[in-house]
């Protein structure tokens, strides 16, 4: 968990998680092999044997400035998953980060369109448990993350106590439920 000024971030800390980083820096170098593979068909043409004409040569640039910008498309995109969870706007959302800590929001919910959180224990023995919630207007549950049940019950606290609505508080919220005694007018005292 990362704090933050705005609220907090939940990372899971599953072994894809940890390696999504060099799975990133892996892809981004293949992409740029990719690319120098593409553009050496045009700078040493005798050292293509196979490929003859400029079709051959520019079909078989095109596939591999595909691929390039394939694996490059992969390692900018982030492959971290996130839950953030926003309390200035009152919102929760599910985000991928890249390795530059560049989050894309995958989805975004409103506190108020929250209807539960709650973890699921799964039926088979040794299956992780799934941290999720249900949104009002859908009828599937939202998986946040899976992990133990006790990690996840230490997140479900969390945010749980985050999503309560904020009572409004104003002059006189005190008094509400009390009985209140009538004033009496100054110079009648009992």
């Amino acid at each position: 968990m990362c704090e933050t000024n705005w609220g907090y971030v939940f990372r899971s800390g599953t072994t894809f998680n940890d390696r999504a980083a060099l799975i990133e820096r892996v892809s981004a170098i293949a992409g740029l092999t990719f690319f120098v593979l593409a553009v050496g068909h045009w700078f040493f043409p005798d050292a293509d044997v196979v490929m003859h004409t400029p079709m051959e040569r520019l079909a078989s640039s095109f596939g591999l400035a595909s691929a390039g910008l394939a694996f490059v498309w992969i390692s900018e995109r982030g492959l971290r998953h996130d839950i953030q969870v926003d309390l200035e706007r009152r919102r929760l959302r599910l985000t991928t980060t890249n390795r530059r800590g560049k989050a894309r929001i995958v989805r975004s919910f409103a506190f108020a369109e929250i209807t539960s959180l709650f973890v699921k224990r799964s039926a088979e023995p040794g299956r992780p448990a799934r941290l999720c919630l249900r949104v009002a207007g859908n009828r599937w549950d939202v998986e946040l993350m899976r992990g133990s049940a006790a990690a996840l019950a230490v997140l479900h606290g969390r945010i749980a106590g985050d999503l309560r609505p904020v009572m409004p508080v104003a002059d006189g919220w005190e008094k509400v439920g009390h009985k209140i005694r009538p004033s009496e007018p100054d110079g009648e005292a009992a």
